[in-house]
């Protein structure tokens, strides 16, 4: 019911950054990761700095296991906003599973 609601707020208005947001993590919770994606770069395109939707983009591309793009959109974060501490800890995990396999291709 809310990704319906969310796209006829679209329709209506259709700069209205935070629908698009939020249709972005209502359809991420039904597991429409493309989609998800797609409403969530559409949030940057009106808003290139909207820092929910950098560090979102991160958690999705994180789920997918494509680190390197991960890691770019949660510095992206970082670099727009203060006070988030997710985006840290998830650079953290990200650096730590890249440290752990490079020690175990080193074996």
């Amino acid at each position: 019911m809310a990704i319906l609601h969310y796209k006829q707020a679209i329709n209506c208005e259709s700069t209205f950054i935070e629908a698009y947001n939020n249709l972005g993590n209502a359809l991420k919770d039904a597991g429409h990761v493309e989609e998800t994606i797609n409403f969530y770069r559409s949030c940057l395109a009106l808003q290139p700095n909207h820092p929910q939707a950098l560090s979102s983009l991160g958690n999705i591309y994180m789920d997918c296991n494509i680190m390197s793009v991960a890691a770019s959109f949660y510095k992206a974060t970082l670099a727009v906003t203060i006070g988030i501490s997710a985006p840290f800890n998830n650079l953290a995990i990200i650096y730590k599973q890249v440290l752990l396999h490079h020690s175990i291709r080193q074996l």
